[in-house]
């Protein structure tokens, strides 16, 4: 029995997975092993990784094959699954985990297949008291992240004022740099070529993911913007590729946190305490964009972008030479080049208003991530998640979690995942409510 069962170790990213566990600081407190379909392969990874580790195991393991599946996820606590497309390999890795009550976490932005993970196996999972959590990278913990610390730093805030505590509006602007994994244009063409076209339209609705559905959200455009009252600025930006999984992904924990205080209401109790601590509130309307340097280049990249994956969606021959040159990724991966990457995002969130506080409170949270985001700081991300996930942390994490269930990084993880992030020195996350203009001090 081991901790952590690394499932697909020998790929790119779950290398720099094996890496970043093998030196962690708190090592010696839990263990970990390796899988994948070829030995030779692991044997060669642990070699050039580790000359004093002899003990870390090696599964041999076919992702196409049930029975193997079942016999490696029952020998760990917590599987990391980075195999994908997901679509293909990935449904009977998360079946034998919810059979066994074994945690799960994966790197996916297939947001249809896990829109049929939960239909499949939530009920399961909650049965097993098995906490799976799909989107535990680059694709969505940033996402997820920004809306639930700007909710606590709102209630936090309403708490000392009595000002309302809701969230009405909330927008992430991503900077990012590095290259574009193999993994997301794996994912984009398994949309085009494999997933039936009426699930996907069906699990990009709005609240596609969620238990409850909420406010209406706005359509694409090409020029997005948000004020930020901090610098008394615009920040501008364009449409973000990613945008459409981690919107699915941020309301799919809004609905999980909000549900328990809805039935309370229409019950006509007062919701628990504890509930409420953790609800956005009913009014929750959550977009995010690309950051750009203004509305001209914007409305450029937008535009440039859309044609591209318009072209690619409607014409064969140009999707045939899209997966021939951009297939494996863009971009270089050697460490050097990954430690230069950017990772940064601001979110502006706004309370909803009452006629006693007509003016609404305003948040700005801030991440700056030291690295690259679809794969080192993805390595760091899903691997805290699932330390996260073991028996010394488990009891500080969020009631979801103790429940079990399909479940997003923050509805389980919570606080306990943020502080792993900001302990790891990877992660400069900040989270205040922006003053008044006239209130505000002027260094």
């Amino acid at each position: 029995m081991v901790d952590i069962l690394v499932l697909g170790a020998t790929g790119f990213t779950g290398v720099l997975i094996t890496r970043y566990l093998l030196v962690h600081p708190e090592r010696s407190k839990f263990t970990f092993g390796i899988a994948g379909r070829s030995k030779e392969k692991l044997d060669a990874l642990l070699a050039s990784l580790s000359k004093t580790e002899k003990d870390i195991p090696v599964v041999v393991v076919d992702v196409l094959k049930p029975e193997e599946i079942e016999a490696a996820v029952i020998q760990a606590r917590v599987v990391i699954n980075t195999v994908g497309p997901f679509w293909r390999w990935g449904t009977n890795v998360v079946k034998s985990c919810v059979q066994h009550g074994v945690h799960y976490v994966d790197l996916t932005g297939e947001t249809p297949w896990h829109h049929e993970m939960i239909a499949q196996f939530n009920d399961a999972a909650i049965e097993t008291k098995a906490v799976i959590i799909p989107s535990s990278g680059f694709d969505s913990i940033p996402s997820d992240l920004a809306v639930f610390l700007a909710n606590q730093t709102l209630k936090e805030a309403a708490a000392k004022t009595g000002a309302p505590s809701g969230i009405s509006k909330s927008s992430t602007a991503f900077r990012v740099k590095g290259p574009i994994s193999s993994g997301t244009i794996g994912t984009a063409f398994t949309f085009l070529e494999e997933m039936p076209r009426s699930l996907v339209r069906k699990a990009f609705r709005d609240y596609s993911l969620s238990p409850i559905s909420g406010q209406p959200y706005p359509r694409p455009k090409l020029v997005y913007s948000v004020f930020d009252p901090d610098r008394a600025r615009k920040i501008w930006g364009g449409f973000w590729m990613m945008s459409n999984v981690n919107r699915s992904m941020v309301q799919r924990t809004w609905g999980l946190l909000q549900e328990p205080v809805n039935a309370s209401r229409q019950k006509g109790e007062t919701p628990d305490k504890l509930a409420s601590q953790y609800s956005y509130g009913p009014e929750l309307i959550y977009d995010e964009f690309l950051q750009l340097s203004g509305p001209i280049s914007s409305f450029t990249f937008s535009l440039i972008f859309l044609s591209f994956v318009g072209s690619v969606i409607l014409l064969p021959p140009f999707r045939w030479l899209a997966k021939r040159f951009i297939g494996d990724g863009i971009g270089p991966k050697d460490d050097a080049t990954l430690e230069q990457g950017i990772t940064n995002f601001t979110n502006i969130t706004t309370s909803v208003t009452t006629p006693d506080h007509p003016e609404p409170t305003i948040v700005k949270t801030t991440c700056k991530g030291k690295g690259d985001p679809g794969y080192s700081l993805t390595a760091v991300m899903i691997s805290e998640s699932a330390l996260c996930l073991l028996p010394e942390s488990f009891p500080k994490l969020m009631p979801l979690a103790q429940r079990g269930g399909l479940l997003t990084p923050m509805s389980a993880l919570g606080n306990t995942l943020i502080e792993r992030l900001k302990k790891s020195g990877r992660f400069e996350l900040k989270s205040f409510v922006v003053e008044k203009p006239s209130n505000k001090k002027i260094d």
